[in-house]
């Protein structure tokens, strides 16, 4: 059988065996105690924890990326110098449009009194004459405003349309991170479980290896103490009883140690479970050793280890991170709208609403948008 495998049966054989059978008395410490207070204190699984609950934020945050996006834009403009407005740019239209007005209500006066239209001759007179008089009294110069200071507001909209997959790949991204935070904090949690029993059976056994070294020790003295009437009734010379003593003390010093051990067993179950350490723990029980059969694992033992399946996690996120890389190629297409709510001060307004697409940074021409 696997080492591995044999050693977390024995594991389980000795939690299953004396850690549960025996009651310890009133007061006592119980593994299930430790489990219980490290799940809850312990600074590793609380960073673990935290770690998923940021993972889960994350995770429903790019949920919701593929809803649209509402901002309140607004602003404050002051220009160093006026503004000019270009008439030359729309000198022809002017032109052009005024006289075609005034042809436009010389033909409809002319109607209203015979009801013909004016003849094309004289049509073309007005005309030419209206763009004589108009171009000669139209201004050679580009007028300058007198305002500098301008306050905008406006409801912008963004939504996306096609991002060649981009955010469900993000989705599966949160998503594979949330399931390794899972799988890191099992891991933490088994780990911490593992080093809770081990340094919870090992005061256990010191326990045991004290109760054997007391009885030694009671032992030793009761040699001492017949050594002593030996030597007194001249049985023995008095070299002989000092054996004793030193065996006595031996037995003593290696009790002492054992105690020392307990205690830093102690310390190293306080500092597991983040306890202070002035803190009174009762712990006296035995182990009860017991021979049993090695179990074998059972099929897919190893498929539920955290470690494999943080395996499992890593490789699913590197794939993952392969299908953004290549959505990176992909165009992005998006709506944007945008709501007019103060342009007052403007010289030249824009429609209370418009909307346009917008594709790898390239906009459409703006649309105005329909009032309902």
């Amino acid at each position: 059988m696997n080492p591995s495998a044999r050693l977390i049966a024995t594991f389980l054989c000795l939690l299953a065996g004396p850690a549960q059978t025996l009651r310890a008395q009133s007061g006592e410490l119980r593994l299930e105690d430790c489990f219980r207070l490290a799940r809850h204190k312990n600074l590793a699984v609380e960073q673990a924890r935290r770690s998923l609950n940021a993972r889960q934020y994350q995770l429903e945050a790019e949920k919701a990326t593929y809803f649209p996006k509402i901002d309140l834009l607004a602003g404050y403009n002051y220009l160093s110098q006026p503004l000019e407005i270009n008439l030359q740019q729309v000198k022809d239209g002017i032109v052009q449009g005024s006289s075609s007005q005034s042809v436009n209500t010389a033909n409809a006066v002319f109607k209203q009194i015979t009801g013909n239209d004016l003849p094309q001759n004289v049509q073309d007179v007005i005309y030419k004459s209206s763009e004589t008089i108009i171009g000669t009294l139209y201004p050679d110069y580009n007028p300058a405003l007198a305002k500098q200071s301008y306050f905008t507001a406006a409801l912008a909209l963004r939504q996306p349309i096609y991002l060649g997959g981009k955010l469900a790949t993000a989705r599966n991204i949160a998503k594979a991170e949330y399931d390794a935070g899972i799988v890191n904090l099992e891991l933490v949690e088994k780990q911490m479980d593992f080093a809770l029993a081990a340094a919870y059976i090992k005061i256990l056994y010191v326990n045991a290896m004290m109760a054997s070294q007391a009885r030694i020790v009671s032992a030793m003295e009761r040699n001492e103490r017949f050594a002593i009437s030996l030597v007194k009734n001249e049985i023995i010379p008095p070299y002989q009883r000092n054996w004793a003593t030193v065996a006595l003390t031996y037995a003593r010093s290696r009790l002492n140690n054992l105690e020392l051990e307990k205690i830093n067993g102690l310390v190293e179950l306080k500092r597991l479970m983040q306890l202070p350490q002035d803190t009174m723990l009762l712990v006296t029980d035995t182990l009860r050793y017991a021979r049993v059969p090695d179990p074998a694992p059972p099929p897919g033992f190893w498929r539920g280890n955290p470690a494999w399946k943080a395996v499992d996690t890593k490789t699913a996120l590197a794939e993952t991170t392969v299908k953004a890389s290549r959505s990176l190629q992909l165009p992005n297409i998006f709506g944007i709208a945008n709501l007019n709510l103060y342009q007052r001060d403007l010289p030249v307004t824009m429609p209370p609403g418009w909307w346009a697409w917008k594709c790898n940074g390239t906009s459409s021409a703006a649309s105005p948008a329909r009032s309902a």
